[in-house]
């Protein structure tokens, strides 16, 4: 169980619906922005992310799958092109949702829906074949109930896959009243920042963005008393490519790293696993 200071846990009800209130409308209000940033083929989250998280995924062919945070939709419809039955892409974000669904091309298979990271009562126990959630987790506030979720609608013996902020990168976010980036790491916090999307965006307003900071201790045990079986721990670097073409962004990355992403089973199966890495 992830211990957190007292003065963390003293909130009322009433404090912890105005913070998913305001990490809601802050989504709804960077809805556009984010899409329009994250879509590039160079973007951190294509070029790292998605890039190593497509070598290490199971067989989705004739499965079920659940996006958690889905947002605008990006890693469901790249999950469309190798062949599941359903995707079904979770979010709270109405904007977020609409944008997802204006880019559905009448394809039954894929359907995008308003739900909460840690209510996933909608759906049956053991219904989905694979579970994903990209960078959503430090916005969720009860880490067990979210992890426990996603395990139960898990079917015995499907792979999970959980993309985090590096505990390292969000324990450099500000906090509430603050402007610097400084690390921060045992620091649970909320903190608040600007978002890249808004930070060099002269377009619109610029919203504060509000979320949670955890561990790497806090994530992996929390998952391990949720039920999973932690088969891989990775974190990706960038692209050769960028180490002579964008050389400073190479090395920003390989000293801060921005993702660690953790594959699991619903299963302590691990025999003839193979570590793709």
């Amino acid at each position: 169980m992830i211990n957190l200071p007292g003065s963390f846990l003293r909130r009322t009800c009433n404090d912890i619906i105005i913070i998913m209130k305001n990490i809601k409308e802050n989504w709804d209000e960077m809805a556009q922005d984010y899409d329009e940033f994250t879509s590039p083929a160079d973007t951190y989250s294509n070029a790292i992310e998605w890039a190593h998280i497509k070598r290490i995924l199971p067989t989705l062919r004739g499965r079920r799958v659940l996006d958690i945070g889905c947002g605008s939709g990006r890693f469901s419809y790249y999950f469309k092109e190798y062949c599941p039955s359903e995707i079904v892409g979770l979010d709270i974000s109405d904007e977020m949702l609409a944008l997802a669904r204006s880019k559905a091309e009448s394809d039954a298979r894929i359907r995008f829906e308003n739900g909460s990271t840690e209510d996933l009562s909608q759906f049956s126990d053991g219904y989905f074949d694979f579970v994903f959630s990209s960078t959503t987790m430090h916005y969720v506030k009860d880490l067990k109930k979210a992890f426990s979720e996603a395990f139960r609608v898990l079917s015995p013996g499907g792979s999970c896959i959980l993309s985090l902020i590096h505990p390292l990168y969000s324990a450099t976010y500000p906090l509430p009243g603050c402007s610097d980036w400084e690390l921060r790491y045992q620091d649970r916090r909320m903190r608040e920042y600007l978002q890249p999307w808004t930070r060099f965006n002269d377009k619109h307003e610029k919203p504060l963005c509000r979320s949670y900071h955890y561990t790497l201790a806090d994530y992996m045990n929390t998952l391990i008393e949720s039920g999973f079986t932690i088969r891989g721990v990775h974190e990706p670097q960038p692209p050769d490519e960028w180490r002579l073409g964008n050389p400073r962004r190479y090395e920003d990355v390989m000293n801060e790293p921005i993702y660690i992403v953790v594959d699991m089973v619903r299963s302590s199966d691990l025999k003839g696993y193979k570590n793709p890495a």
